[in-house]
Parts: C-alpha cells; structure tokens; sequence
C-alpha cells in the first residue's frame, strides 16, 4: 500500500514537471551575419628553408603552407579561389577545384629566392578577400624570432617560454603572437618556482600588447 501510494507521488511529481518544463519554449539564437569579411582576415605563409637538415629541429616539409581565417560570419557554403605572383611574373591561379573544406594551400612549386605574392578570393569573383606578400628574407628561416619584455613580477625568477599560438586578437588582419611563460630555475635547481604563469601577447614586430 505504501509502496503503492509512492509510485503514484512519483508519477504525479514528473507529470507535474513535464507540464511545468514543457509550456516554456527556447528563445531563438541570433542569426550569424552572412556579408563576406575583406581587408581584416589574417592570412600567413609558413615555410622551412631546411626540412631535411635536422628532423629533431625542422619540419620535413619543403613546400608553403598558406593560411587563411575562417570567420564565423562566413556562409557554410563558402569556397575560395587563391593566386600567385612570383617576382614581377604575371599572377597566375593556383587551385583548379573551388577550395570548399579548406582555408589553406600548399604551394610545392615555391621560388623562396623571390618575392611570392599570394591573394586569394571568392571563387567565382575577382574581389580580393585578403593577400600577403612572403619575402625572399622570410624564406631564410622557417621561425619568427622576437624580443620578449623583461616586465616580469619577479626579476630573480627565469619566465621560461612554453607554449606558444598564434592568432588575430585585436581584428586587424595580421596574425598576434601568445606565449605562456612559466616561472623555471633551470640555472640552480633545474626546477620550478613558485610563481605566476605568465600570459602575455605581441604584435609580430615584438611590440608587447
């Protein structure tokens, strides 16, 4: 009998809840604006001058990785054409299928003694989405190397550089660079202090933001 009684309660309880919960209806998300991003999308080439020379140090990997950013605004059904002009040749397009899963291209066919120009494109139309001028100076090396700010909370304690990411933070088409820090006593105990981790960003000229 009492078990009986407490089923009934149960039930009633979630019959209770459901007409509760099931009235309420969720308010719809915003919809993404679909107009198409020129001028301040981040684009970027990598490149390894010496893949081969150390595989403990390089990447093994002799072509340029274009990059380019995919926005949020961009419709699902985008797809990019993406041009070349190496030196003071004429430009010439690069991909003969619409880059549509993508926001990159390997370019195997690299001069790094020149100056390569990259633009690319909504495929289909002539409008410039963003471009990138990769110099003959670039190509000498395959990493960026800046000056990090000796602004620290503790000047005895060696920030180490860890992890590091790049990314547009301030929406001006170029690339920012994040480093974390982490507080390392690699020349006395070979350990870690007790400290602040460190966030910091710069821009790619070693200006701290």
């Amino acid at each position: 009998m009492i078990g009986g009684l407490l089923v009934l309660l149960i039930v009633a309880a979630c019959s209770d809840d459901t007409i509760e919960t099931g009235t309420s209806e969720p308010e719809p998300l915003p919809e993404l604006p679909t107009n198409i991003v020129t001028g301040s999308r981040a684009m970027w080439v990598s490149y390894d001058p010496t893949p081969d020379l150390d595989a403990n140090s390089t990447t093994g990997i002799s072509a340029a990785l274009i990059s380019w950013r995919y926005l949020k605004s961009d419709p699902i059904n985008t797809a990019f054409d993406i041009y070349k002009r190496a030196g003071t040749g004429s430009e010439q397009k690069l991909n003969t299928e619409p880059i549509s899963n993508s926001t990159c291209w390997s370019d195997e066919d690299i001069n790094p003694d020149i100056d390569n120009h990259y633009r690319v494109t909504l495929t289909g139309s002539s409008e410039t989405i963003c471009e990138y001028t990769f110099t003959s100076l670039q190509a000498q090396t395959f990493y960026h190397a800046i000056k990090l700010s000796t602004d620290v909370p503790d000047g005895s304690i060696i920030y180490t550089a860890d992890d590091i990411q790049v990314g547009d933070l301030d929406g001006d088409g170029e690339m920012e660079i994040v480093v974390k820090r982490e507080p390392y006593d690699g020349a006395n105990q070979g350990g870690w202090y007790n400290g602040t981790t460190l966030l910091e960003a710069y821009k790619m000229d070693g200006r701290r933001l």
